[in-house]
């Protein structure tokens, strides 16, 4: 995780255990970091005040021995899926996802909020969406759980062993948890409730869009870090460490996990190269041109490139799992524009160039001719009458003006 980035990486490192049982020692994880307030302030900007739950069953046990102490295995085990009907009742969540940090406010809202939200279908679960759940980074979460092949965990679709953490800015993400068990190499890619729901209707050009960033996540995690190439040294050293661990068979997982993911990633989306598909040259007649074209999973981030400058294309909308149309700006005249796409990386992945004829005068904005001609910055508080109006923060006063 800390290779590839994306999501944060705890701080572990291995020790060697000498336990009061001989069948009990050897090599273990020291945690020198969990998912704790110290972790998620250095993580996030203010950190501590967002809220952390871990997922959990409710295991009840109705068998004792002798002397009245109960006794293992849970005889009952209860369950709450997420976004499966647990209600507006906070005892409903209080013990399933229970809250690991400023516990003394007992907030579930959040949670809940979110439960309820993936109970919803169609237009009501687009509706909000992003303001509630950071998409993309809690799709960034479950692709490292994916990969990892463990089972036993909500990455696999357990209801159960996932750490969900609310961001100060209230969205909703997913940390990796507990990937130590029941491991699979050919576990599907698209697992659990949550991943489905953000990604499984192709039709649907919002799914599309969450499942070529999921794959391309995924593809982006196997392909830097989940693999032999860059995994090999790692389990040479952890091995003369610990010899008489299991390290070259986690390798052999590892690669084995990694081909069937890229596998499966090129059989939910075919690949494609980077390409233009509009016509060549295009004529408009204004400051800004729309155009179309084709990239796979690994396409991250999009730049224009005109006479020798290069900057960031912004206005880019993927339609389905590898077609996009971008407004780029154009100036009066014919010119030839080259648009670039980019992985996870910041690696250049494909180039195609288009020529642009712009019959108008108007140029696009740009700093030789736009100026910022006014802003206002810490205003004074509201007044009685605005706040009369629903006007309660100063902020909402402030902007600033482009000339």
């Amino acid at each position: 995780i800390s290779n590839s980035g994306g999501s944060p990486s705890r701080y572990n490192d291995l020790v060697h255990v000498i336990a009061p049982r001989d069948r009990h020692d050897g090599a273990s994880i020291l945690q020198m970091a969990r998912y704790g307030d110290v972790f998620l302030s250095s993580q996030y900007d203010q950190g501590d005040d967002g809220f952390l739950y871990k997922y959990e069953l409710i295991y009840q046990t109705t068998q004792d021995d002798a002397n009245g102490f109960k006794l293992p295995p849970a005889s009952r085990i209860s369950t709450a899926p997420v976004g499966l009907g647990s209600g507006t009742d906070v005892e409903r969540y209080r013990w399933h996802f229970m809250t690991k940090n400023n516990r003394a406010q007992d907030n579930f809202d959040p949670i809940m909020a979110y439960n309820q939200h993936f109970g919803k279908s169609g237009t009501a679960f687009e509706l909000g969406l992003d303001e509630l759940v950071d998409v993309d980074e809690l799709l960034r979460g479950f692709a490292y759980a994916v990969i990892s092949g463990a089972g036993d965990n909500v990455g696999a679709g357990s209801t159960h062993n996932g750490m969900y953490y609310v961001k100060p800015d209230g969205r909703v993400t997913f940390l990796p948890h507990d990937m130590d068990y029941q491991y699979s190499a050919t576990r599907s890619i698209f697992p659990n409730n949550e991943v489905t729901k953000l990604t499984d209707t192709p039709s649907n050009p919002e799914n599309a869009a969450r499942r070529r960033i999921y794959l391309g996540h995924l593809y982006d995690i196997a392909t830097t870090s989940w693999n032999d190439s860059y995994m090999s040294t790692w389990s040479t050293h952890l091995n003369t460490l610990d010899p008489d661990s299991y390290w070259s068979r986690t390798l052999t997982h590892m690669e084995d996990r990694a081909n069937n993911v890229l596998g499966q990633i090129n059989t939910s989306i075919p690949l494609v190269s980077f390409s233009l598909t509009t016509a060549s040259p295009l004529t408009v007649g204004s400051s800004t041109a729309t155009v179309s074209g084709e990239g796979w999973v690994n396409v991250r981030e999009f730049r224009i490139s005109f006479e020798g400058v290069a900057g960031p294309l912004t206005a880019v909308e993927w339609t389905d799992g590898d077609s996009w149309t971008a407004q780029i700006p154009v100036f009066p005249g014919s010119h030839t524009y080259t648009i670039e796409a980019y992985d996870f990386s910041g690696a250049l992945v494909g180039t195609d160039t288009i020529i642009v004829n712009n019959t108008s005068p108007g140029e696009p904005p740009s700093a030789a001719n736009l100026v910022v001609s006014e802003l206002m910055y810490n205003p004074a508080a509201p007044t009685a009458a605005e706040v009369a109006a629903g006007v309660i923060d100063a902020d909402q006063f402030e902007f600033i003006e482009l000339f």
